[in-house]
């Protein structure tokens, strides 16, 4: 009798520190996990307005190519051309740096979730497939930056700031110098995109080839709505978050894009890998290849300054 009881009481001590060693633990768990998505929100609440502001600067230089005349002065003049083309590659490549700092000081917004976390997501991955994708005609083929070539020129970009151990995006000056160099291969196409679609307007052709330019520009509107909700940072500035006229099948969350885009919507929904290879366009379609074999990028590599 003596002996059941001890095992009982035994067996009724175990558990109770089972249970309480588990307790303990959950509320470990759950304090440390608080923390981390506290951390992490401070980290997107740190980076979203600088990446805010690149963005207002890019969407504003895009609105400008599509939607105000180019003169043949400003397309052949050395200033002109230089603000036309290299300006533009390195407001994009700013704002693929600050995308990727954001991302990754962020853990790619893995660890906590709300509906702006889940909003910002959306849009940043809706940016990248548009620069990507293959899936348009030719009047969309062009401005298409590779997925790696995003990376590769937001590596490039991201500089580390010796006085505060920071990384940013470099300075325009410093841009234009490591431009061969660094940029240049994976901007080529882009570039030369830039230069076609600004000869067509020009000369007046039917069928400008915008379109992705378009998506893209009504892209970042709404980036910047998802950044700047409440609009306080931009809110006396006429210039700010206005879309350019709309292309055919955007998805944007624009009134005068509404139900352009629900074919284009399901297709990034439902988009596979096996999917997309078997719809990329292959050479001699209208795309040249710029990826030259054996080029790569070394991702924990950034120059300081």
């Amino acid at each position: 009798m003596v002996d059941t009881a001890s095992i009982i009481i035994a067996s009724i001590s175990m558990v109770g520190a089972i249970i309480a060693a588990l307790f303990t633990g959950y509320i470990t768990y759950a304090a440390e996990e608080h923390k981390r998505r506290r951390e992490i929100k401070a980290e997107v609440r740190k980076y979203s307005r600088p990446l805010l502001l690149t963005t207002n600067d890019l969407q504003n230089q895009l609105w400008k190519l599509i939607e105000t005349p180019i003169t043949k002065f400003d397309q052949e003049e050395r200033n002109g051309k230089e603000n036309l083309e290299y300006f533009t590659c390195y407001l994009l490549a700013q704002f693929l740096a600050w995308k990727n700092i954001l991302k990754v000081n962020t853990q790619f917004l893995a660890f906590y979730e709300d509906e702006s976390s889940s909003d910002l997501r959306v849009i940043l991955s809706k940016i990248e497939d548009e620069l990507s994708t293959s899936r348009y005609d030719r009047s969309g083929w062009n401005f298409r930056l590779w997925p790696g070539h995003q990376l590769a020129i937001a590596e490039n970009m991201v500089v580390l700031e010796k006085e505060t151990g920071q990384l940013r995006p470099m300075g325009w000056h410093q841009f234009k110098d490591d431009f061969e160099n660094k940029f240049g291969i994976y901007f080529g196409y882009f570039q030369t995109s830039i230069t076609e679609m600004l000869d067509a307007k020009k000369k007046q052709t039917h069928g400008v080839p915008d379109q992705r330019l378009r998506r893209l520009q009504h892209f970042l509107v709404d980036l910047m709505d998802t950044l700047d909700p409440d609009k306080k940072l931009f809110q006396s500035d006429p210039l700010a978050e206005r879309k350019c006229r709309p292309a055919s099948r955007c998805d944007c969350r624009g009134r005068d894009c509404k139900g352009r885009g629900e074919e284009l919507a399901k297709e990034r929904s439902n988009r596979s890998r096996s999917c997309f290879a078997k719809e990329a366009p292959t050479i001699g379609r209208g795309e040249k290849s710029h990826s030259p074999a054996g080029n790569r990028s070394d991702s924990r590599r950034y120059s300081e300054v």
